[in-house]
């Protein structure tokens, strides 16, 4: 369930659309908060990733994209970075292995509401011992 409500700043400029949506887990509000509008521009489709080790088929590192989990997945192999998802990428890679890429959310929405789906996976899972 989504509601909308228009808002009037108190000095010039545009409106702001402050909007409610109702999940099975969470009511997540956003607005003015944000400090920005938001647009039908700005909703997209979104999902929630982990990276798995294939040997031990536990999460190591979850994520979310805007983008194809491939693409996502490619990103995380050609740049891995310098912390210790990027050395855990490159361990395996040494080891001739690849961490697999699984779905484990996709929906319509806004950023805020893809780091709450993100941060509820990672605890969900920490909790069912399923992930490092």
């Amino acid at each position: 369930m989504i509601q909308e409500e228009w808002t009037s700043p108190p000095f010039s400029g545009p409106r702001k659309r402050l909007v409610t949506v109702a999940l099975d887990w969470k009511t997540v509000s956003l607005g003015s908060e944000l400090q920005m509008p938001l647009s039908s521009a700005e909703c997209k489709t979104y999902r929630i990733y982990a990276l798995v080790d294939p040997s031990t088929n536990l999460a190591y590192y979850f994520g979310q994209t805007a983008n194809t989990l491939f693409l996502r997945w490619r990103d995380h192999l050609r740049k891995p970075g310098d912390t210790k998802k990027g050395d855990w990428v490159r361990e395996l890679r040494a080891d001739e292995r690849e961490p697999h890429i699984v779905l484990l959310e996709e929906f319509s929405g806004y950023r805020p509401h893809a780091y709450e789906r993100e941060s509820y996976w990672i605890k969900r899972l920490r909790s069912e011992g399923t992930c490092f």
